[in-house]
């Protein structure tokens, strides 16, 4: 699968997810294409499938992603898609220190918030300083 089909695909999931977004398909797989161009796209597949997707952009220092679209398909959720995302953003732009946060578009609509990586990297029975 090439860069556009790809792009296509998760333009597509972040449609289904977001009424915000409907009929903006190629819209978002230009936006998705500039993204992955800065490594600020990161995907989950099963088998294959594209199960969820995030799209995010860097503070002018460069230690805060700032999540601009979250897509998971439902049965899909769980905290190592966020794991995996957080780590793979992190072995991207290591200087990467906090996640901000903010759920616009799903009931209940929250404010930003700001997560430290390290509450995303702590698995049971390791320690990460």
């Amino acid at each position: 699968m090439n860069l556009e089909e790809r792009a296509l695909e998760g333009a597509k999931l972040l449609c289904s997810s977001f009424n915000v977004y409907e009929g903006k398909e190629e819209l978002l797989k230009k936006l998705i294409l500039k993204h992955m161009g800065h490594g600020t796209y990161i995907e989950a597949r099963n088998n294959g499938e594209l199960v969820a997707c995030v799209r995010f952009n860097l503070s002018p220092t460069g230690n805060v992603a700032h999540v601009v679209d979250l897509a998971i398909k439902p049965g899909e959720w769980g905290r190592f898609v966020m794991q995996m995302f957080v780590c793979t953003g992190v072995l991207r732009h290591p200087s990467i220190r906090y996640i901000r946060f903010e759920r616009d578009y799903k009931y209940p609509k929250r404010g930003v918030r700001l997560y430290k990586v390290s509450k995303f990297l702590k698995f049971k029975g390791v320690h990460n300083g």
